[in-house]
């Protein structure tokens, strides 16, 4: 995991096309993101899709979302995971 646009947003946004950027992404059926944040709910990405070797985007419902930094977990097509620990934050 490299990094992510934006990088962080107010509770009950709702964010289109998320930037995400990784090395050595692949197209698959497991292509996936989420925000993950210990003892929170993970928010899933919606509307994944493969721009690059480098790139996705993906939408996220930050709605009643707990504020704080979360991790950005992204699946791979291959099913492989990568992590970004605290990249995203979520703010009143």
């Amino acid at each position: 995991m490299e990094g992510i646009i934006p990088s962080k947003a107010p509770v009950g946004s709702i964010l289109n096309d998320v930037e995400i950027t990784a090395k050595n992404l692949l197209d698959g059926p497991s292509l996936g993101a989420k925000l993950e944040k210990t003892g929170e709910i993970d928010i899933v990405g919606t509307d994944v899709k493969f721009v690059s070797g480098q790139t996705m985007t993906a939408d996220f419902d930050l709605t009643g979302a707990a504020v704080g930094f979360r991790d950005v977990v992204v699946t791979n097509g291959d099913g492989c995971e990568g992590t970004g620990p605290g990249l995203f934050e979520i703010y009143n």
